[in-house]
């Protein structure tokens, strides 16, 4: 079986005893190969938010084949997670991967401050790129087209969302100024810093921790910032 080019490989993955299947790369794929977890700094710091709530909803914006996903649904059980994931390329393995958990709620669509389909581009060397930025001549680019949607349409409640990861290659600005006046005091939120995108973006995140006053807490796996509401 196979992604294209890339091989699909499975592991034990830490945090939880189900077997987890992943594209093999040279980023996320060689991670997990050699180290059965990938951002194992901001998994951590995720299990142990939760371990202060009894229940709620956590949101994966950018869920590529579900590893925060799963290791959150299986050692909080009585959480909710919606776990989005646009390209659906990626989206055959978080669905895949998820299926045992009943706490989880997949969806092959992105957020964005629009419904649209719109072509994302992804790389082979590292599967966990899809962007809405076209680096075309930077690596081995793929365009796959797919679904976004206003947060809105998927009719979360918002009173219960505990913590939210954002890890969207680019759309990470944008997806902050959605959500931001959405949630409650104390809200926790994990959001990818900008990277190669951000000259290319309408809205970074930059920007919008300026417009909304967020300070940062803490920096995770030397490239996820956190932010409390």
């Amino acid at each position: 079986m196979s992604y294209r080019k890339n091989k699909i490989e499975k592991v034990k993955l830490k945090h939880i005893e189900n077997y987890f299947y992943y594209f093999q790369d040279k980023v996320i794929g060689e991670s997990l190969k050699r180290k059965c977890i990938y951002e194992n700094g901001t998994i951590q710091y995720i299990l142990n938010i939760l371990k202060k709530e009894t229940g709620g909803i956590f949101l994966d914006i950018g869920a590529h084949v579900g590893i925060h996903t799963c290791i959150v649904a299986y050692n909080y059980p009585k959480f909710l997670i919606y776990s989005f994931e646009p390209n659906p390329d990626i989206y055959i393995l978080l669905k895949y991967n998820t299926r045992k958990y009943k706490n989880v709620k997949c969806f092959n669509a992105g957020i964005y401050n629009n419904d649209i389909s719109i072509d994302l581009f992804y790389s082979l060397l590292n599967t966990g790129t899809s962007s809405i930025i076209n680096l075309n001549g930077k690596l081995a680019y793929i365009k796959q087209n797919c679904v976004m949607k206003k947060i809105d349409y998927f009719n979360i409640n918002f009173d219960k969302v505990k913590i939210i990861k954002i890890d969207t290659q680019g759309c990470e600005g944008i997806i902050l100024d959605e959500l931001y006046p959405k949630l409650l005091k104390n809200t926790c939120l994990i959001v990818e810093r900008d990277g190669i995108e951000e000259k290319f973006v309408p809205i970074t995140v930059a920007s919008i921790v300026k417009k909304y006053n967020m300070e940062k807490i803490k920096i995770l796996d030397g490239k996820n910032l956190v932010y409390l509401k």
